[in-house]
């Protein structure tokens, strides 16, 4: 499991590497600033391959990362314009494309808040603790324990966040439908 979760934070550095590269050599195109980026033109990957010095690989995983980030997908608006790889107009994003960023988007949301949800180790967390009470003596001499779950922890202001935006995902979600 942690050989799988080193794996997956390299390459994501790696992506994060060759996306700094793709926005120095199309300024654009590509931008690490979430204000600047724009939806990509329908066959940007193949242009990369012909045009970018790096493997197909290391691309087609850079652009993964970098069209399934949610400021990527919050840039696919019905009707934006897409560009290619000199900033040109290369068609627009449809409503299909819009519903798919919308899942994208929701899959994150959902992804994000149910991360938070697992209980954590630490100073200011606590595991679940099951509280015993001795109720009665049965005539038997057996005593008669209830029992009952304590909360997790109290709500913080980070999940009433996550709340607000799975909120706002899915509303957007049906708006669109």
């Amino acid at each position: 499991m942690e050989r799988m979760e080193r794996m997956e934070k390299r390459s994501s550095a790696d992506a994060s590497k060759i996306i700094e590269d793709l926005a120095k050599s199309f300024p654009k195109t590509f931008s690490t600033d979430p204000s600047r980026i724009q939806p990509l033109a329908v066959g940007i990957k193949k242009m990369l391959f012909k045009q970018y010095r790096q493997s197909p690989q290391r691309v087609a995983l850079a652009l993964r990362h970098y069209t399934g980030s949610v400021g990527y997908l919050r840039t696919i608006i019905e009707g934006a314009i897409r560009v290619d790889l000199e900033g040109a107009g290369a068609g627009t994003v449809t409503m299909h494309q819009v519903e798919h960023a919308q899942r994208c988007l929701a899959k994150i949301a959902e992804n994000r808040s149910g991360r938070f949800e697992t209980p954590k180790t630490g100073a200011f967390s606590r595991a679940p603790s099951t509280i015993r009470h001795n109720i009665s003596t049965r005539s038997s001499g057996a005593q008669v324990v209830a029992q009952r779950q304590t909360s997790l922890r109290p709500l913080g202001l980070a999940d009433l966040k996550r709340a607000a935006m799975a909120r706002r995902a899915a509303a957007e979600q049906l708006s669109s439908s």
